[in-house]
Formats: structure tokens, sequence, C-alpha cells
């Protein structure tokens, strides 16, 4: 070790030290999407070293598993994806160095995060009177007194970082989009929600990839709104409704096709 490489370490924390040790062993946003070779054209579920579910699927040419889906192992997975969303992967593992990897990130530095965020969406106010999600009262009350956010108020973190996002659930999505000097402009992040107690960030998918979901899928304009009011829609606009819910526009027992009341009554009791 040279004489300027002595003096620069006589500067640095240890946890500086530490994590310059660790870097090739750490998990971080390329090593989350690269893996080792494998049988080519399966999809497992494993357990890295952090204990957290990644769905990997292998890709016939290169025969390199390719990361698809991440599951956090704390109880607040729409929060983390969230965080993730925000501070990438490499942030997320730094909280967990001091933590057996056998646990989830500990609660009250959960709650510090999210306490910050309360903080800060006091100061920006506006942003939730002009996009009307969810009021700030309910928002505090999911992140200082609940255990997990709800979709309102995930959606507002969003806002409030101006991160674009797809948010799909069954075959419905909701749509945030921004472009800022920090995102590319075809940078959108896609969170699936499989369950009330159940979200994943879905990583590295394609412009394509994003584009299909919206051609294929229901798009949502208010979030707990999803259906508008009966005289809204034509006839075609809710049969073109029915296929991307998959819902039947024929009746099973007359064999005739629906009427508009109840293409539309399919359509409500879907949601």
């Amino acid at each position: 070790m040279n004489k300027s490489n002595i003096t620069k370490n006589l500067f640095k924390s240890k946890t500086d030290i530490l994590l310059e040790t660790l870097q090739p062993f750490m998990f971080n946003n390329d090593r989350f999407i690269e893996s080792k070779k494998h049988n080519q054209n399966s999809t497992i579920t494993q357990e890295s070293s952090t204990d957290f579910s990644v769905n990997v699927t292998y890709d016939p040419i290169q025969d390199q598993p390719i990361a698809s889906s991440f599951c956090s192992k704390e109880k607040d997975k729409l929060f983390w994806c969230f965080f993730i969303m925000k501070h990438g992967f490499v942030e997320y593992e730094k909280l967990r160095l001091d933590i057996d990897k056998h646990e989830s990130i500990n609660m009250v530095v959960e709650k510090k995060i999210k306490i910050g965020y309360v903080d800060k969406l006091r100061e920006n106010k506006s942003i939730i009177k002009k996009y009307k999600i969810a009021s700030l009262s309910d928002i505090e009350n999911y992140l200082v007194n609940e255990n997990m956010i709800d979709v309102k108020t995930f959606l507002t973190l969003c806002i409030l970082e101006e991160l674009s996002v797809l948010y799909l659930r069954k075959t419905t999505y909701y749509e945030l989009l921004f472009v800022n000097s920090d995102t590319p402009t075809n940078k959108q992040h896609v969170v699936v929600c499989h369950s009330p107690f159940k979200y994943t960030y879905e990583c590295e998918k394609t412009p394509e990839e994003i584009q299909t979901y919206k051609n294929t899928y229901y798009k949502l304009e208010q979030i707990d709104k999803p259906v508008k009011g009966f005289s809204s829609y034509k006839l075609p606009e809710l049969v073109e409704i029915c296929n991307k819910l998959s819902i039947d526009v024929v009746n099973r027992v007359t064999l005739k096709k629906k009427t508009k009341q109840e293409l539309y009554e399919s359509i409500v009791q879907y949601f």
C-alpha cells in the first residue's frame, strides 16, 4: 500500500472500511440481476443471504438467470417496495448489515424512516391537495400507527418523491408518470399486488413489457373508484373492459350476449 492510500485510510471511518471489505460479498443492484449459470428454461424461487424471496427466470439463449421479482421479508412489503424504488437495493441491504440474516429490518428503523416522511409530507401539503389521493391525516395514521401502509399512502409517497410507477392488481393497472432530472424518461417501476399482505417489486421491466401491461390490462383512472357511473359508458366500452378483465360477455345460462346492464354489473362485481 503506498503512502497516499495509507493517508486516505487514516481518515476513513470504521463503517467505510467495513463496507469496502464487504463490497465483494454485498448484495447490490447489479448482483441482484446477475447470478450463477444454471439449467436452461427453468424457473425457481431461491433464498438469498438476506433471506428474502427472489423469483428467477432463466434466459434460454444466454443461459443466465435473470431476477424477475422481489418480495421483502418485512411485514410492510409495500413500503419496502417504495424504499427500493427510491433508494435502490444497495441502501436496502445496508439497513440489514448489523442484523442477523434470518431477521427482517428492525421495526424501530422502519418507523423512524416512516416518521421522516410524515415530516416531509407536512412540508409539502400542496402535493396532497393537488392529487387528492388521500388526506394527510389518513396518510400519517398509516405511517405512524399501522403496521402496513395502504396503496393510497404508497402512491402519495411515490408522488412526493416523483417516482413513476405502474401498480398492478389482477388485470388492472394504475399509473403515475414523472419526468425529472434524476429519473430517466423510460424508467417506470412496476409493483404487483398479489394480496393485501403480499406485494412484489418487478425488476428491470423493459418499456416493451410495460407497454404490454397497458395494452392488455384495464386502466384505473382513480385507485379507489375503478368504475364510473352506468351512464358514463357505451356498450362497446363495457365489452372492451370485460375483455380486459376476462369477464364473460355472454350469459352462460341463456348463451346470449349480455346486455349493457349485465355487463356493467359484472364489472362492478369484479371489483
